[in-house]
């Protein structure tokens, strides 16, 4: 139990730690979210931020991804058989649907 306290305390204060995320999926229709935009500040109120976006498509939270990590994720991205690939082009899919 003390165990599962300790994870649930590191997770919260990641969560509270300023971050510059990076959106590495394609620009969504409507101009709700564009690819490569930069997202500054705790990853609560950055999610908070694209909300109504998340509850469309939960993915768009998998292709959040640190600065640091920009360039390997964008190379996963256009990998094909790798999950960003994957996630890229569930997102796209369901993207030209909305259009």
């Amino acid at each position: 139990m003390a165990e599962e306290n300790k994870k649930q305390q590191a997770k919260q204060i990641q969560e509270q730690e300023e971050k510059q995320l990076v959106y590495i999926g394609p620009t969504l229709p409507g101009g709700k979210l564009k690819c490569n935009q930069i997202f500054l500040g705790t990853e609560e109120a950055i999610k908070n931020e694209i909300r109504e976006v998340l509850e469309e498509n939960p993915l768009v939270e998998k292709m959040l991804v640190e600065v640091t990590d920009l360039a390997e994720k964008k190379q996963k991205v256009k990998t094909a058989g790798n999950i960003y690939n994957k996630y890229y082009n569930d997102i796209a899919s369901t993207a030209d649907k909305e259009e």
